[in-house]
Order: structure tokens, then sequence, then C-alpha cells
């Protein structure tokens, strides 16, 4: 769908590049024999699969304390388990790379994704640390197979509908995250004295009936295939086609997800006790982080059109960088607190926009530039809190998550290998 350039001065265009994505997107999809019924419910049926994805682990985060109270476990055999689920998952996230482009991202995502949700359910029985960590292993797996999926699936339904789509596809996955969490729906079961397998069994299960019910309306392989081909991008394997530009596009991603994976599980800590505020505020705080970071994903496709991508990110680098920075540095409840709402926000709508830039790179299939992209990027997440603790023990807790704003900084020059990111700014050149 790449349009010959044009003045790079001109900036996007945002009357008219909407309809010339649109109409550029029509001609692939008559090129394809798909309608666009058939895209527009293979978005929504993506949607859903990000929107599990965001549940199964919110659900977990939810009844995690009751993990370590109902098997009588200390702190470091938790951490032992949390440590297979993310050893698990950097291998997961390797298949997922290898896997998505050889067999589609539908077919990756018909098995994956239930067997992620049947996963959880099976965690709720679980009677020990042994078959625990174990389960955890199985669930990171799945899901990272799942991550890398449901990128390349998104970026290529985007591609076939002419509009920008993934930051709300994104939005689905924290808005799964919270129903799953259930905004304190966890604790409250507990306190009713729900069970681990009565609250898990059941979500789980209808998770992976939702999963296989919605990738009957992903995109068929065949169609995501000849997306790649009709844009003369040759399918490259996983040792081939690694550009300069794809390279730098990764570790962007790495840097953003590094940066979100420190504040989802070192916010709460560093406000509890770095900031001596008490545990009901410091969990409203990263709740607010979660919410902002939402939000933003809602109204991200919106900006990203209006403005185009390179703008957009560097603005939203700056906003999440500068202020979370500065929180750090004002030492402050209050700043704190205003921090993590700038760091959602800021971060909302980076990431989709890092994945879909690597959809849009000339000379390698579509599928295999995003699974790159997508394990380079979530392999962040993964290392984060390690990495973060084990700074805060060397420094302190303030000073390793101020690193991650300026990893946030660092990222500011890369807007410019973005700016073909989304149908509307190609169209705008």
């Amino acid at each position: 769908m790449s349009q010959p350039p044009g003045n790079p001065a001109a900036g996007p265009d945002p009357v008219g590049a909407p309809a010339r994505a649109e109409s550029t997107a029509r001609q692939v999809r008559r090129r394809l024999g798909i309608r666009r019924e058939r895209v527009q419910q293979s978005f929504l049926a993506t949607g859903a699969m990000f929107f599990f994805t965001g549940a199964v682990f919110g659900t977990w985060a939810g009844r995690i304390p009751s993990f370590k109270e109902d098997l009588h476990l200390t702190n470091g055999q938790l951490a032992a388990a949390f440590v297979s689920l993310e050893a698990a998952a950097v291998a997961g996230l390797q298949l997922g790379g290898f896997l998505v482009p050889k067999i589609s991202s539908r077919r990756a995502l018909t098995w994956a994704l239930p067997t992620f949700g049947l996963a959880l359910a099976v965690l709720g029985t679980v009677p020990n640390l042994v078959l625990l960590a174990l389960v955890l292993a199985v669930m990171g797996i799945a899901n990272s197979v799942v991550d890398v999926a449901i990128n390349a699936t998104g970026v290529a339904v985007q591609h076939l509908s002419g509009r920008s789509l993934m930051s709300r596809l994104h939005a689905m996955h924290s808005i799964g995250g919270i129903a799953g969490a259930g905004a304190g729906a966890g604790a409250a079961l507990a306190a009713l004295k729900v069970s681990r397998a009565g609250h898990f069994l059941p979500v789980g299960v209808l998770i992976a009936i939702g999963a296989v019910l919605a990738s009957r309306r992903l995109l068929p392989p065949e169609i995501e295939k000849r997306a790649d081909t009709i844009t003369t991008r040759p399918v490259a394997g996983w040792r081939g086609g690694w550009s300069r530009q794809l390279v730098i596009i990764g570790v962007v991603a790495f840097c953003l997800t590094f940066t979100e994976g420190g504040a989802n599980n070192w916010s709460a800590v560093y406000l509890r006790e770095d900031l001596s505020v008490g545990a009901g505020p410091a969990a409203v705080a990263v709740a607010a982080f979660l919410a902002a970071m939402t939000a933003g994903r809602l109204i991200g496709d919106r900006l990203l059109t209006r403005f185009g991508p390179a703008t957009v990110f560097r603005a939203a680098v700056l906003v999440a960088g500068l202020g979370f920075g500065a929180a750090v540095a004002l030492d402050h409840p209050i700043a704190g607190f205003t921090g993590l709402i700038l760091l959602g926000l800021g971060l909302s709508v980076t990431l989709p926009v890092t994945i879909s830039a690597a959809g849009s790179l000339p000379g390698l299939a579509m599928a295999t530039a995003v699974s790159r992209v997508s394990t380079m990027g979530y392999l962040g997440s993964f290392v984060a809190p390690a990495v973060i603790g084990t700074f805060a023990g060397l420094l302190t807790l303030g000073w390793a998550l101020a690193g991650t704003a300026i990893l946030v900084l660092l990222t500011f020059p890369a807007a410019r290998l973005l700016s073909q990111a989304t149908p509307e700014s190609r169209a705008a050149d």
C-alpha cells in the first residue's frame, strides 16, 4: 500500500489522506477477493483476542495473594514461580516469532489462545509450588505466541481496512486486564471465600470457548499471506531480512515495554515504600496508570490520523519520559500520582505505532516483520521486573524507575522511522 514519496515537509493531509488510504485498501481487497465486511469481522475478532489475553492475566494478577496464602508460599518461592512464567514467556516469544510467519496468525491463535485460557482454568486447581510453576510456564509460552500472532493479524487487518486500528486493538487488551481483575473483584471473591478453582475454572473455560469462536472470523491464512505478496514483500526466513530499520524499531519496542513492565510491577511499591503512601492510594495510582493508558489508546487512532505517527510518537515520548522523570525527581506523593498518569498517557500509543511501523517496512513479509518486532518488544516487559529490582538494590527504587524514563526519551530520534506506520500516513505522502 506504499505510495510514491512526495514532499516530506508537507506532512500528513488530514483531509484527503483517509480517503486515499481507503481507496488503496479497496483496490487491495478487490485483488485479494475479500469483502470489506469480512475485514470488519476480522477486526472485531482480533479485538476479542486482545481482550481475552488481557483478561487471563488480569484474572491471575487479581488472585496472586490467594495463591501465596493457599499454598503457604514464601516471597522467595512466589518469586521462583514468577521466574518460571517469565522464562517460559521468553522462550515462547522465540517460538511465536518462528511459528506465526510459517503457519499464519489465525492458525497460531486457534490453538494458542484456547490453551492460554485452559491453562488459567487448571491454574486454579494447582496444589503446590511445582505444579504452579509448571502451569505458569505453559501460560507463558502460550501467551507469547498469542502476543506475536495478535499483533501480526492486527497489522494485516489495519492494512486491509485502510484505517488506523492498532491503538484501539491494544486498548482492548488493557480493558481485558481491567475486566479480568474486576476492579477489585478478585479480592472480593477471595473475601467471600470463593475458591481459586471456583473462580479460575469458569473464566478460563469461557475464554477458551470464546477464543475458538472468535478465531473463525480472523483473516483466512491464504489472505494474510497474499496480502504480503500483493505488496511485493517477499517472505523471508527467520535468519534473513534483519534490516537496520527493523532492528532499531525492535529496540524501540523493547524500551517501551520495559518501561511499561517496570511501572506495572514496581510503581505501587515505589509509592508505598519510598513516598510513604498508604496501600489503598498506591493501588489507586496503579489503576490510574492503567486507566490513562487505556484512554490514550482509545483516542490514539484519531490522533494518528490527524497529526501523523511521527508527530504523535514524539509528543507521547516527551509526555511519558519528562512527566514521569520529573515526578520521580520531585519525590512527592502527588507528583508520583501525576507522573504515573502522564506515563500511562504517553506510553499508550507508542507501542501500537511501533508495531504498525514494522508492518510497513519494505522487503520483508508483514507477518515476519511484525513478529520480530513483537518478539523484541515483549521481551522488555518480561525482563524489566528483575532488572529494575536489581538496580533498586544497588541504588534506590526511585533512581531505577528514573532510568526507565530516560529509556523512553532515548527513543525520540527513532520517530522518523515510524512516519509511515499507518495507512493514512502512507497515503498522505
